[in-house]
């Protein structure tokens, strides 16, 4: 009976517990993602509205054909090209982020990709052009302009993780990785909306709901968006930013990416710290990156990589190399890549582009049993225990610091505060399971899924293991090794989704080599037509 229950509740990192173990799912079509989201769609009654009032006297101020030439300079341009106008003086730091307000303005109303705005980000872009002006050094991501999913802390906004109990939390400080893109001038323009508490609250739930953020939907159309980064890959496909922040436990932002026709950089676990982020399980959780191309992705990667005394996991960020692999359209040639086939239409029209760019595929399966991977213990302990530690943090300001406090406080309105119920949260809180049996069950699952896929990397002599989605996040997940899903293509309804390339531990540079020269060999993403 057990098994049943758990059966499809792990909607948010896109695998499922049945009678033979872990399986991948394409992410609950049981479960009916596109009745929940769009024909029986929860239109909450306590959804934040956002506050534009920071931006309205600028905005006025830009005339039509001013904004059609801001268009042209930014609309689906890469981070270079944007901070190549901006020195040669055709684009102010100002104009690039009213630019992606009034996109946000004029259509995020029927999208709900974003939270919250920051009231000062207008501030941020006017002291960076002053310095440009003064001729003052700036840094990398100078004009960069940055959603962040509302699990990372920025200081000058709420930190909610679309929960209406933690609508009124805010931080003393920015997060590590937040603090990091802000020293090198990038401007931090808002919140964007997610699977409320990333998932990992509700059975059966909506991916892209929260209560304070409404139903984020898909970019292309009435199609399952993918969860639980799903706002930071919708928002981004919809050009409302330069890059944006997810995170992921296990699929949170590669399915998202590949349902909106991004780019999701996994990265490997201890790379970028998840200081004041608000976890699900910090045995597995991380921040990552989507952008609508790959060199943006890799640019953002290399600034937010480091150490932080938070984290300790972060140590790993002092052994990893940003080794010299040059972009190039001829990187895959007689690059050996291991995908399981299982005769699907995706895998076949993959297998023939990754061929014509001169990869050798290989046919693999994977060595060792997924099985032994225990996932439910170690989310169960973390929900409870790591998130009591973040609402614990002394940098937060919070009058709520438990699990059991939240759920009593939506218990009060369950209608309004939980519309699809928080059962994941009430069995996680009365699971019982003591620190030294989580550790070794983390540690357990750590060593298994590593050895399936290193095991299965040197016995087919492959690079890379080739996937559709988030098909192998039960296994790269726990192993805290990184992936990229990169756009692949349009089923015959319109639906995107990606390819997904998994490596070994650091083995993040040699992923975005192979998925640059995959995505400028095919150029798959198509620019979604946006609703008014």
């Amino acid at each position: 009976m057990k098994k049943k229950i758990l059966l499809g509740i792990l909607a948010g990192i896109g695998v499922f517990v049945a009678a033979g173990g872990i399986f991948v799912v394409n992410f609950l079509r049981g479960f009916d993602q596109i009745r929940l989201q769009h024909t029986k769609e929860v239109i909450s009654p306590l959804k934040r509205k956002l506050d534009f009032s920071p931006y309205e006297s600028e905005l006025s101020k830009i005339s039509d054909s001013r904004m059609e030439e801001l268009n042209n300079l930014i609309f689906e341009k890469s981070i270079d090209e944007i901070q190549n106008s901006i020195r040669n003086g055709q684009l102010s730091c100002q104009e690039v982020v009213l630019y992606y307000i009034s996109r946000i303005k004029e259509y995020d109303h029927k999208y709900n990709t974003v939270i919250q705005l920051n009231p000062k980000a207008l501030e941020y872009a006017k002291s960076l052009d002053e310095k440009i002006k003064n001729g003052e050094e700036v840094g990398e991501l100078f004009g960069v302009v940055v959603l962040i999913k509302d699990n990372i802390s920025d200081k000058d906004m709420n930190t909610s993780a679309g929960a209406y109990a933690l609508k009124d939390v805010k931080t003393k400080r920015d997060s590590f990785i937040v603090k990091k893109i802000k020293n090198q001038d990038g401007i931090i323009l808002g919140k964007n909306n997610l699977s409320e508490w990333a998932n990992f609250m509700s059975m059966p739930s909506s991916n892209g709901f929260s209560v304070l953020g409404g139903q984020t939907k898909n970019a292309y159309g009435k199609f399952d968006v993918g969860g639980s980064s799903s706002g930071s890959a919708s928002s981004e496909s919809l050009n409302f930013a330069s890059v944006t922040l997810g995170s992921e436990t296990a699929g949170s932002m590669i399915h998202p990416a590949g349902q909106n026709s991004v780019i999701g950089l996994k990265p490997t676990v201890g790379l970028l710290s998840r200081d004041l982020v608000i976890p699900i399980s910090e045995a597995q959780d991380t921040v990552g990156i989507m952008g609508r191309n790959v060199s943006d992705v890799k640019k953002v990667f290399e600034h937010v990589v480091g150490f932080d005394s938070n984290d300790p996991l972060t140590v790993e960020a002092t052994k990893f190399v940003f080794n010299d692999i040059n972009f190039n359209n001829k990187y895959l040639q007689g690059k050996r890549l291991g995908i399981i086939d299982d005769g699907s239409s995706e895998k076949k029209a993959l297998v023939e582009e990754l061929k014509k760019l001169g990869a050798i595929i290989v046919n693999v399966e994977l060595v060792g049993n997924q099985s032994e991977i225990n996932y439910m213990p170690v989310l169960n302990y973390g929900i409870v225990h790591d998130v009591k530690a973040y609402l614990d943090n002394e940098a937060v300001i919070t009058d709520i610091h438990s699990l059991n406090e939240v759920l009593d406080f939506n218990n009060e309105e369950p209608e309004k505060r939980m519309p699809y119920g928080a059962a994941l949260h009430e069995d996680a809180l009365k699971a019982e399971l003591s620190k030294e049996e989580y550790e070794e069950i983390v540690q357990n699952n750590r060593k298994v899924a590593s050895e399936i896929i290193d095991k299965t990397l040197e016995k087919f002599d492959v690079d890379a293991l080739v996937s559709v989605s988030n098909e192998l996040s039960a296994v790269y997940a726990p192993a805290l090794y990184p992936a990229i899903t990169v756009p692949s293509g349009y089923r015959e309804n319109g639906e995107p989704y990606g390819v997904t390339f998994v490596g070994t531990k650091f083995d993040d540079m040699n992923l975005l080599s192979i998925s640059y020269s995959y995505e400028v060999g095919t150029k798959h993403r198509v620019t979604p037509k946006v609703e008014k």
